[in-house]
C-alpha cells in the first residue's frame, strides 16, 4: 500500500491536483483532510471520482453548510486496507496539524509528502517562502516533505512564460521537484491536468 499526502497553502490548487492525481494513477481511495476550509471540498467532485470508480472519505458535514471542521468518521479503515489512497490535506501548517494525529500509522506505510505550489500566490512567491512554508508545516505534522509540485497558474490567465518563470524560483528550493503541472495543452515535461472544482483549493 502506497499513501500520497497532497498538501499546501490555501489557494495553491492542491486539491485539484489531488484529484487528478488519483484519476490519472487510478487510485480508488481519496481522503478529504481539509479541516482548514469546509465550504470547498472533496465532495464537490464527488460525481467525477465516482464514474472513476474511486471512493471519497470525507467528514459527514462535507457539502453542507455548517462550519465544523472534522474528521472523516471511518478514516481509520484506510490504514487497515491494502490499496493506494491520496490524502488531500487541508490549508497550511495549520491544517498539517490533522497528520500529527495519525503519525504511527504513517510510519508504517509507504507515504509520499507532496507540497503543492503556486508561486503566484503572495504566500509562496519565492524560494525564501516556499522555503519557511515548507519547514512550518513538516514541524506541525512532524513528517518530511518529499517533493513539491509546481502547479503555478493564473486559473484562465496562465501562459507558458509564466510556467517558465516559475521553474527558476524552484531551482533555488533544497526540496526536489516532483512534477509541473498546468491545464494549458502542448507543453513539454507538465502534468497536463483538467479542471474538477470550480475554486483553486
Amino acid at each position: 500500500m502506497k499513501c500520497y499526502i497532497v498538501i499546501g497553502h490555501y489557494g495553491s490548487g492542491k486539491s485539484e491536483v489531488a484529484i487528478n492525481l488519483a484519476i490519472h494513477y487510478k487510485i480508488k481511495r481519496i481522503v478529504d483532510l481539509d479541516i482548514v476550509n469546509p465550504y470547498f471540498r472533496l465532495n464537490d467532485a464527488y460525481n467525477v471520482l465516482e464514474k472513476n470508480n474511486i471512493e471519497v472519505i470525507s467528514s459527514q458535514f462535507a457539502g453542507t453548510n455548517a462550519d465544523l471542521p472534522s474528521l472523516p468518521h471511518n478514516i481509520n479503515r484506510v490504514f487497515d486496507a491494502n490499496d493506494d489512497v491520496v490524502f488531500d490535506v487541508g490549508g497550511d501548517d495549520v491544517g498539517a496539524r490533522v497528520l500529527g494525529r495519525f503519525r504511527e500509522e504513517f510510519a508504517k506505510m509507504n507515504c509520499q509528502v507532496m507540497m503543492v505550489v503556486n508561486t503566484r500566490r503572495p504566500e509562496t512567491s519565492d524560494a525564501n517562502m516556499i522555503i519557511k512554508q515548507a519547514n512550518e508545516i513538516e514541524a506541525a505534522c512532524g513528517l518530511k516533505i518529499s517533493y513539491l509540485i509546481n502547479n503555478t497558474n493564473l486559473m484562465n490567465e496562465s501562459t507558458e512564460k509564466m510556467l517558465e518563470n516559475s521553474r527558476l524560483i524552484f531551482d533555488e528550493v533544497p526540496i526536489p521537484l516532483l512534477m509541473t503541472t498546468t491545464m494549458i495543452p502542448n507543453i513539454p515535461d507538465t502534468f497536463l491536468m483538467k479542471r474538477y472544482l470550480t475554486q483553486a483549493i
